[in-house]
């Protein structure tokens, strides 16, 4: 639900997942100015869009470097209509995610939104949430922004319009940076390793409890727990040897009472709609 918020509170919270995700060999630096203005926008919708972005800068420098996530008023006018089209005049805060890897082509620029649109060379990850980062911030009312160069890095800016309004409280992480959680158990079946770990950075936390087997696992390890409770199936669509409907189809008459998300590369190739389907 969009509510009023200071970003810089989202991106202080955020900190430690995100030098979890960054690695080791990868510097992190935050700015957070404090006269920063406040947006209206859904918090977790930001934050997954931080964390594609930070996941994706990541990847980009494999012999290490520099991520940088700062924040920033900014009014937009005619030249910077110019430089960045379909941006509208007006007052905006930005957050950007920068990072010192290998750039990108004009070409992947032009299409790197799209879902079909594979970002990174064999080896070099994923393209992670490109398309999902665009639709969140084009729903919030933003813009998104890319700034790049093929040997010197990328920088992504998104636009979001300022609001006159006090922003709400953020709600706070544990010492540890995990959102409060209960004693859940989700069955996660995901064949992409980034995927798998950032989902479990996402929905993990005390007391959440993580099965993690391959496709081919997954039902056995279903029908072993049959009179434990597993309470979420976690499942990408498309994968070797059983697709996450099968899969989900098999897993519903042995955990009736559990929920099903399923997670696609691709809003081209919907689910069917089905009895505890969130």
């Amino acid at each position: 639900m969009p509510v009023a918020l200071n970003l810089n509170d989202l991106v202080i919270e955020l900190d430690s997942m995100l030098r979890r995700l960054k690695g080791e060999d990868v510097e992190l630096v935050t700015v957070t100015p404090p006269d920063l203005g406040t947006v209206k926008a859904d918090a977790g919708q930001i934050e997954q869009v931080l964390m594609n972005l930070v996941v994706n800068a990541r990847d980009a420098m494999s012999n290490g470097g520099r991520l940088t996530i700062e924040t920033f008023n900014t009014t937009v006018e005619g030249g910077f209509i110019r430089l960045y089209s379909g941006l509208r005049p007006g007052d905006y805060v930005v957050p950007a995610v920068s990072d010192t890897g290998i750039g990108m082509t004009q070409d992947v620029q032009e299409h790197m939104f799209e879902p079909s649109c594979i970002t990174k060379n064999v080896g070099e990850g994923t393209g992670l949430g490109l398309s999902t980062c665009y639709g969140i911030v084009t729903q919030s009312g933003g813009h998104i922004a890319v700034d790049r160069s093929l040997s010197a890095g990328t920088s992504f800016r998104i636009f979001l319009p300022r609001v006159d309004e006090e922003p709400s409280s953020a709600p706070r992480r544990d010492e540890e940076g995990s959102w409060p959680r209960g004693d859940e158990t989700i069955l996660l079946v995901e064949d992409e390793p980034l995927v798998r770990s950032l989902s479990v950075e996402v929905f993990g936390g005390r007391g959440t409890q993580f099965y993690k087997p391959s496709c081919a696992e997954a039902m056995r390890i279903a029908q072993s727990r049959a009179n434990e409770s597993i309470d979420l199936l976690l499942t990408d669509i498309v994968m070797p040897l059983m697709g996450g409907r099968e899969l989900a189809d098999k897993f519903r008459p042995v955990h009736t009472e559990a929920k099903v998300i399923y997670m696609s590369g691709s809003p081209r190739d919907p689910p069917e709609p089905a009895p505890n389907l969130l």
